[in-house]
């Protein structure tokens, strides 16, 4: 009965090594986005500002109906 549990832990073990490199890179790609995202709107406030009214204004004009 204890070979369950050990091939089980051997599974999770492969699983692991699959996907922990892709977690690190997606967790690196977020990273990047969110410096990307934050410089634009370090650099753009008033273009941000006005997008964020208008997409505020289409979403309460889709909530009312």
């Amino acid at each position: 009965m204890e070979a369950v549990p050990e091939q089980m832990n051997e599974r999770v073990r492969q699983l692991q090594d699959r996907v922990a490199p892709q977690l690190d890179q997606a967790r690196r790609d977020l990273s990047d986005l969110n410096h990307r995202t934050v410089r634009f709107i370090r650099e753009n406030p008033g273009t941000c500002l006005i997008g964020a009214v208008a997409i505020g204004y289409l979403v309460g004009r889709i909530a009312s109906r």
